[in-house]
């Protein structure tokens, strides 16, 4: 592991763009609750693709020593599980559409 000195001011910057990332998150989520059909599947691979980014950013954080290893294994722990929440959201999202598109006779 590489290990690069964060001014202040960076550390403050990456943060806050972690934070807007999850901010985004939570307000995508709620419109593709909303939404339906290819529409909610934009949205959640959308949501998904976010996911990753905060996770990539959190673990620069954890390797510049700006978060602690507790603190990263707890973060790291409710992405995941996020994640997999995301991951089967999407998976019946799938399905639907999968049956509208194949309907059975």
């Amino acid at each position: 592991m590489i290990s690069i000195h964060i001014p202040k001011i960076h550390r403050t910057t990456i943060i806050s763009r972690i934070n807007n990332i999850l901010l985004d998150i939570i307000e995508t989520s709620y419109h593709a609750y909303y939404s339906s059909g290819t529409t909610k599947l934009e949205k959640l691979t959308y949501i998904m693709t976010r996911l990753d980014s905060a996770k990539f950013l959190i673990t620069i954080c954890w390797e510049n020593k700006l978060i602690q290893n507790k603190q990263y294994e707890e973060i790291s722990t409710r992405l995941n599980d996020l994640g997999k929440m995301l991951y089967g959201w999407r998976k019946d999202v799938e399905r639907k559409i999968e049956q509208i598109k194949t309907p059975t006779k």
